[in-house]
């Protein structure tokens, strides 16, 4: 294809390109994505023990690449925002809370450098409807319904996404696009 009238101008020579002329990535290789998702107790930002050997894993990812972004969203579940628990507890922003208790774990834990991390205020704006990827070994938590599933933080990580306003390709879009339309960066 020319590079004049393609949708990707400037491709390098002898790079695969897809019909609309943009590279082709393939993940793994010399690629990154990983996404996580840790799951919280009803209006705690106190992420459970059970998730300390998944960062040991999830940071040597991390640091094997060092151009990669972290990305952080916190959601809370209806209940947990709602006037007047918010009220009653005085929390400002659980979800924020709990983006922020995953990027602290990362930079003072595990050393990854907070210029790579950026957060999200999600509240309960992307739900769970599917729970099939929740790992077994999580029933620990007690996850027994929908609403209890919200209490979380999603970490994905890419060396290839640095800026969810700006995804190149729809297979980025497709991963990261909702999270883009309907979370707030925040810090």
């Amino acid at each position: 294809m020319l590079d004049a009238i393609d949708e990707c101008p400037e491709t390098p020579l002898h790079t695969v390109v897809d019909a609309k002329g943009c590279k082709i990535i393939i993940e793994g290789g010399d690629a990154l994505e990983m996404e996580f998702s840790g799951f919280f107790p009803s209006m705690s930002s106190q992420l459970p023990a059970i998730y300390d050997a998944y960062f040991v894993k999830i940071a040597e990812k991390i640091n094997e690449y060092p151009k990669a972004s972290v990305f952080i969203f916190g959601h809370a579940a209806t209940n947990e925002i709602d006037e007047g628990t918010l009220t009653t507890f005085g929390f400002d922003s659980l979800s924020r809370n709990r983006a922020l208790i995953i990027k602290n774990r990362l930079i003072l834990k595990h050393h990854i450098p907070a210029e790579r991390i950026r957060t999200y205020d999600c509240l309960n704006k992307i739900l769970v409807t599917d729970t099939a990827f929740i790992d077994p070994s999580f029933e620990k938590l007690n996850l027994k319904n929908i609403e209890s599933k919200q209490s979380r933080a999603t970490l994905m990580a890419s060396s290839e996404v640095h800026d969810l306003s700006n995804l190149k390709y729809v297979s980025y879009t497709r991963k990261y696009g909702e999270y883009a339309k309907h979370c707030e960066p925040f810090e």
